[in-house]
């Protein structure tokens, strides 16, 4: 039962937060611009992708998202580290395992909550529009998949930094770098080192987010980049345990 105990503490850290109400606020306010900015060209003439695949798959849908995962990860263990509470926390009697789970998955469920805006648009554009098909509906899902995906990757990644330093500033700082680089990485073949070998071309499609989001939400589902970002997540969790793990023997 240490699991459930140790989640419901992280998740009243999270919501009995005031920093957590401001980045509720900001997000319903960017969701809110973004949509207004997808829908205004829909109003005026028929376009070539749907409502959806414009709004997550515009500037306005990632830049906000490099700035979410720092704000709502580099606490999680940098601050304990620092209040000096992480020591206690590894010299209990609880699985180190769990204890990086808890903080996972409480910040998953808090990114996700944050998004519940965003679905509401949707809900509300055809309540209020009086039609039932304003949007397709596999693009929605498939938006929402890849926003489950992405954030289970960028949250273990933002754990992970935060595992590493004392300081929330730099491990914010080295998660959006790891985020914006990995991004940009998906992009190499089509910029200036367009010059490379298929397989490097293949592999950085493999890992290329945006690419992504464009074919899940065309209704392109494809089980590889799912692979891609689970077994990701399963590797930088570990890797986190692996790190805490060390600093408990040394400590």
């Amino acid at each position: 039962m240490t699991f459930p105990t140790l989640l419901r503490k992280e998740l009243r850290g999270f919501f009995l937060s005031p920093v957590a109400f401001i980045v509720l606020a900001m997000m319903m306010l960017v969701q809110g611009v973004s949509f207004i900015f997808a829908l205004k060209p829909l109003l005026t003439a028929p376009q070539s992708q749907s409502l959806v695949a414009t709004q997550f798959t515009s500037a306005l849908f990632w830049i906000p998202l490099f700035v979410l995962f720092p704000l709502i990860t580099m606490r999680l263990f940098s601050e304990e580290q620092k209040m000096g509470t992480l020591e206690m926390l590894l010299t209990a009697p609880v699985r180190l395992g769990e204890v990086v789970l808890a903080k996972f998955f409480a910040c998953l469920i808090f990114y996700l909550v944050l998004w519940a805006p965003s679905l509401s648009h949707y809900v509300l554009l055809e309540w209020i529009g009086g039609v039932s098909n304003a949007y397709p509906k596999f693009s929605l899902g498939g938006a929402f998949t890849m926003l489950v995906l992405l954030g289970a990757m960028n949250i273990s990644i933002g754990c992970l930094a935060s595992s590493l330093t004392t300081n929330q500033i730099v491990a914010g700082i080295l998660t959006f770098a790891l985020i914006v680089m990995l991004f940009l990485l998906g992009h190499l073949p089509s910029g200036s080192l367009g010059g490379l070998t298929q397989p490097v071309q293949e592999f950085f499609e493999y890992i290329n987010s945006d690419l992504h989001m464009r074919r899940f939400t065309s209704g392109n589902f494809d089980s590889r980049p799912i692979f891609f970002y689970l077994s990701a997540t399963v590797v930088l969790l570990v890797t986190t345990t692996v790190t805490l793990n060390a600093r408990r023997w040394k400590s």
